[in-house]
C-alpha cells in the first residue's frame, strides 16, 4: 500500500511516521483536478481536507444545524472521499450531517469547488491505493 499526499507545510504526525518507519511510502507533491480524476480512475480512495463553507456555499452556526453568511464561522478539519466523478461534477462521500439539501451523505458537486475547497482548507489530498 502506497500513499501519496499534497500538502501545505503541516508537521507530520506521529502515525505517518510509524507508517514510513515501517517500509510505508509518501510521496509529496503538486495536484489538478486532472489528478483527482486519474486517482479515482484508477481505483484509489482519494480524502481531501475542504473549507465546509466553501463546499457548502454557507456558513454554519457553531454548534448548530443553522446557516447564516454573517454569524456563520469558518469550521476547520473537515476530510471528504473522492468516489468518482462524472463529467465537471465529482461524487463525494461526506460524513458529515449537515441538513444541507444535495450536501449530506452522497452527493455531486462541482469539481471545481471541490478543489477551491481543498485549497481553502489545509490542502491535504492523500490518495490510498495498493
Amino acid at each position: 500500500m502506497s500513499l501519496i499526499m499534497g500538502i501545505n507545510s503541516i508537521p507530520l504526525p506521529d502515525n505517518l511516521i510509524h507508517y514510513l518507519e515501517s517500509g510505508g511510502d509518501v510521496e509529496v507533491k503538486s495536484f489538478s483536478i486532472n489528478d483527482l480524476k486519474k486517482m479515482t480512475d484508477k481505483g484509489s480512495k482519494v480524502i481531501l481536507t475542504v473549507n465546509l463553507p466553501h463546499l457548502y456555499g454557507k456558513k454554519k452556526v457553531d454548534k448548530t444545524n443553522t446557516y447564516n453568511p454573517i454569524k456563520g464561522v469558518i469550521e476547520e478539519g473537515h476530510f471528504i472521499i473522492l468516489d468518482g466523478y462524472k463529467d465537471d461534477n465529482f461524487k463525494i462521500l461526506d460524513p458529515y450531517p449537515s441538513s444541507i439539501e444535495n450536501r449530506e451523505g452522497e452527493y455531486n458537486i462541482d469539481q471545481q469547488i471541490v478543489f477551491n475547497s481543498c485549497l481553502l482548507a489545509s490542502g491535504i489530498i492523500i490518495e490510498i491505493y495498493s
